[in-house]
């Protein structure tokens, strides 16, 4: 599952003014509250504060204010990350390495700031089922689909280039890491070649990367217009196909990249991303469990509107599979419950696999 939250802690005075609140202490129990409906066994998150994240940690299983249930033996871990942290269930995957970039500040191609607040980069982990899970036991029992519940990711960030980032508060603090990428003049020979090479997915393990990209416009007729914002998009989504060839050369095993990426179909980056190999989750997945809504609604300091379907084709909310191997994707879901409309801006968004 992935999510991007909205980065405010405090409440906003346009809110409060209608009687209302958007501060993270509020808005926190609701947000859990989706996630608890769908159990998802990794959620990689996009504008989470710190203070949100110990928030939601204490509503989560294994946090300390969750009421367990009898039988209940879910338990989350969170790899800090910045404001792009990954939450995992510990009691059904064992992680095996993890890590956290930063995206650069400039682009020595194009004027201004690229990286507001440090709030623009990736996290990644890299799991294996345990030995109870039902990963395992379906090995054991002779083949059959196992699945890993709702692995994706929830991204909620600003509406795209339209309210401003949103992004501010708490500077990115990780596992260190090369915090900077050379530019790139171009992207697309890179990536055809880093995606060649690699042996098929034995699906014992799974890589999943969480992101948020630079979120400004690359129309000039745009409010929120800054030049190179395509190219540096696709850079940025350049540095993260380098750390995701690495890691699938390292363990073999299938990635998952998800978040919120600021780009529609069509966009220089994804159309890079897919020389790449990266395809969209949302066309393997079958028919019948796929969500064709955009996944994305106005929600900001100003106040919220209620959320329209839109179109896929509009969605900036994705999740990119590279290495599939004999992964199987079975749903293709936005949480769109009418109480989440007042929680963000962006919708989780989460895939059903099975491995």
């Amino acid at each position: 599952m992935s999510n991007n939250l909205w980065n405010i802690d405090e409440n906003s005075p346009k809110w409060a003014e209608r009687g209302e609140n958007c501060s993270a202490d509020h808005r926190a129990p609701e947000l859990a509250k989706a996630y608890l409906s769908i159990m998802p066994d990794i959620l990689c998150f996009q504008e989470m504060s710190r203070h949100m994240e110990r928030l939601i940690m204490e509503k989560m299983p294994g946090g300390r204010s969750y009421q367990n249930l009898p039988g209940d033996g879910a338990s989350y871990e969170i790899i800090t990350g910045g404001f792009t942290p990954i939450l995992f269930r510990n009691d059904r995957l064992r992680l095996l390495e993890s890590g956290h970039r930063l995206f650069p500040r400039t682009d020595e191609r194009f004027p201004g700031i690229f990286n507001d607040s440090d709030s623009k980069g990736y996290t990644y982990g890299v799991f294996e089922a345990r030995e109870n899970s039902c990963v395992s036991a379906a090995r054991e029992a002779g083949g059959g689909a196992a699945g890993i519940s709702a692995a994706a990711a929830a991204s909620a960030v600003g509406t795209l280039a339209e309210e401003g980032s949103g992004a501010a508060g708490v500077a990115a603090a990780s596992t260190p890491a090369e915090n900077t990428m050379p530019a790139e003049a171009g992207i697309a020979p890179d990536f055809a070649k880093s995606g060649a090479g690699h042996k098929t997915a034995y699906c014992e393990k799974i890589i999943v990367i969480g992101t948020h990209l630079w979120w400004k416009s690359a129309n000039p007729e745009a409010k929120s217009y800054q030049e190179g914002s395509d190219s540096v998009r696709a850079s940025q989504l350049l540095a993260i196909n380098r750390e995701a060839d690495r890691l699938i050369h390292t363990y073999n095993a299938p990635c998952i990249l998800c978040g919120d990426l600021n780009d529609r179909l069509g966009s220089p980056a994804l159309s890079a991303a897919e020389a790449a190999g990266w395809r969209q989750a949302h066309g393997r997945c079958e028919p019948a469990g796929r969500d064709d809504r955009r996944g994305y609604h106005y929600c900001t300091p100003s106040g919220w509107r209620p959320a329209e379907p839109g179109r896929y084709e509009d969605a900036i909310d994705h999740i990119l599979i590279k290495n599939p191997g004999c992964m199987r994707i079975t749903g293709f879901r936005r949480f769109m419950e009418p109480f989440f409309e007042p929680l963000s801006d962006h919708f989780p968004v989460y895939v059903n696999i099975e491995l």
